[in-house]
């Protein structure tokens, strides 16, 4: 698995210390979600979370949603995800419309 990551970020424009400054996330199967380099926490319910990027904010909305681990950069969230997005991508799709 490493030497695969490796490939990708060998064959990326963006230097390796780049990369790990990034935001990724995983979804897994609608159930669960696993956020790395999130920088905090603006906004917790039930049914939205919206997390502070180092250069945007990342939504994630569904139904009973929960924080299930927790750590410096990265978060682990569970419930019922129906949308995760970009805020800053979908003002400036708004403003296109």
């Amino acid at each position: 698995m490493l030497d695969y990551i490796g490939e990708i970020i060998s064959s990326a424009t963006l230097p390796i210390d780049d990369i790990n400054k990034v935001t990724s996330f995983t979804a897994i199967g609608g159930k669960a979600i696993v956020i790395n380099n999130y920088k905090k926490i603006l906004t917790y319910s039930k049914d939205r979370i919206v997390l502070k990027l180092s250069n945007d904010e990342l939504v994630v909305e569904g139904r009973e949603l929960s924080i299930r681990q927790l750590s410096k950069s990265d978060i682990s969230l569970s419930g019922n995800i129906v949308h995760i997005y970009y805020a800053g991508a979908l003002r400036e799709y708004e403003k296109m419309e």
